[in-house]
Formats: C-alpha cells, structure tokens, sequence
C-alpha cells in the first residue's frame, strides 16, 4: 500500500513513550482525522490512532533515538512530532510552508550552549544563529534533506563520543547551519514549549500545538492557554498557568496620566487631545473602551 503525499511521524522507544505518543496522536486525530500517522517504535501493538508501525532495530533508548534517520520518511512532506506533544486545531495548513522550504520548525526557548562543562559546543556556528526545537519538525522528501539528516546524525554521534552529551539539538543546530537548506521558522503557537519545572512563552494567537509535560495534563493547559488568542505570555507562576495579556493595567494609566510628558502619541497627550476635540463626554467613552480589559494591578 503506498503511504499518502502529507502524513505525521512519532518516535518512541520504551512503554512509556508509545503510552505518550498514544495520548498525542488521539489528540491529532480529533482535530486532523484525514492525516496519516506511522510511528517507529521499538516493539509493535495495536492502536486506533497509528495508520501504520515500523519496528526500530536495535535502539539506544536516548535522544539519538529521536535523531531522523533518512529512511524514516515515508511521505513526501513529513510533520515530526515528539511524543510529549497536544494538537489542539486543524494543523493542516502547515505543510504548504513546504511549497517555498525544505524544512520548518521553531526557536528553541532554552540555551543555544550546553550548560553542562565541558559538554557539546557547536563548531563554527556564530552564536545568533538560533537553536530550533526538534520536537515539533516539518520536512520535505528530497536528497538534500536527506543528506542532512545524515549529517545531523554523524555530528550527534561525534560529539556523544567526545563530550558524553547525548542532546541532539546543538547537533541539529551545527549541521541547519553547515547546510544549504531552506529552513522556515514556525511561530511559538505551532509549538509552544511548556516545562513543568518553569517556563515561559509568547503567543500572538490561538495556539496550535503545546509541547511539553505539566502535572494538570496537556488537554488543561491547553484550554487555559487558548481562553485568549491575542498578544499574551503565560507563566508557571500560579496554577495551572498565569497568563498576562497585552493589556495595561490601571495602575499603569494612572502613574501614565500623572508623569508622561504632552506627547500626541502618549495616553496622557491622546486624552488631552480627545478632551479639546470631543469634550468630556466622548472622552470618558473612550477612556472606559481603552481600560475595560485593563488588569488591576
């Protein structure tokens, strides 16, 4: 039977992975039923949510495992996606980035070195060049992409020998650099990094796909996520998640109007302006409008 033209890959050596990328691909399925799902894993079951499950001979249960073998591209346009992740939408659309690039993921939140001494440092990678997170990884089926996959993997294994680091995203990194690959960097809500020991994050939309684990589950922080889609961070601060919208709050109008200077760009300048024009009325409407999804605080 030959595999369709788009379809999504998981990785996942050991129970407890498979068990996650069961929880994962459930949740691609109630939002993208149409897509093809094949996983490669180190044993071979049954599951409603997999089209197909290819065996991984001899595995090292570690991160190289994840590392994209060349062989392990069984359609012409790929989305990769690690076991720890929970669609939330319809993702098709993302593959059409594969019209104008070979490859597409986002920035990395973390580091772009090795914070363990004497771990693995990119060789001849300047450091503005972005680290990607490999978690979430959409590909095109060519022979360029294809000899990059191997380079990415040499350059693992090279640096697991001499630095006992076993992270494969500064080897990715080394090599997307080293190549002359056409890379598209996805926005965070196509994988948005959530840590359960603290993180961060930026969104400007609905959010698509969160990657990471978190005590409440991935389906609750997804919803507490999406209860916004404009421009927003969310926190680990309070529980589940703090999320801070774009909105000022009112003791920020406040200490505005007291100390900014008369600028027709500042609030202070803007509510002048409205009071000479259109009078006190129309201004205290417009105030009202401007500070009604203002926080407290």
């Amino acid at each position: 039977m030959s595999s369709p033209e788009e379809g999504i890959v998981y990785i996942a050596t050991g129970r407890n992975y498979i068990e996650e990328a069961c929880l994962s691909a459930k949740s691609l399925k109630e939002h993208n039923e149409d897509l093809h799902v094949t996983i490669f894993s180190d044993r071979t079951f049954d599951s409603p949510y997999f089209d197909r499950v290819r065996k991984i001979e001899d595995p090292d249960y570690d991160f190289g495992d994840s590392v994209i073998d060349p062989e392990m591209t069984p359609y012409d346009r790929t989305l990769f996606l690690d076991t720890d992740t929970y669609i939330c939408d319809d993702i098709t659309g993302m593959f059409d980035i594969l019209d104008r690039f070979d490859i597409a993921a986002s920035h990395n939140p973390g580091s772009r070195k090795d914070s363990v001494p004497g771990g693995y440092t990119a060789y001849n990678v300047p450091d503005a060049f972005p680290l990607y997170n490999t978690g979430v990884l959409l590909f095109a089926d060519n022979s360029d992409v294809r000899d990059f996959f191997s380079t990415w993997s040499d350059i693992y294994e090279r640096a697991k020998r001499e630095t006992g680091s076993g992270l494969n995203q500064p080897a990715f990194r080394e090599a997307l650099y080293h190549s002359d690959l056409q890379i598209a960097t996805l926005p965070s809500e196509y994988n948005l990094r959530v840590h359960y020991d603290g993180s961060v994050g930026f969104m400007t939309d609905s959010v698509k796909i969160v990657h990471g684990r978190h005590p409440a589950g991935l389906p609750k922080v997804s919803k507490r996520l999406n209860e916004h889609t404009d421009m927003r961070v969310f926190s680990l601060r309070k529980w589940p998640l703090e999320i801070t919208t774009k909105h000022p709050s009112y003791r920020y109008y406040i200490r505005s109007l007291l100390i900014e200077e008369t600028k027709p760009y500042t609030f202070r300048g803007r509510v002048y302006a409205s009071l000479k024009d259109r009078g006190v009325r129309e201004t205290a409407s417009r105030i009202a409008r401007d500070v009604k999804n203002a926080s407290p605080i």
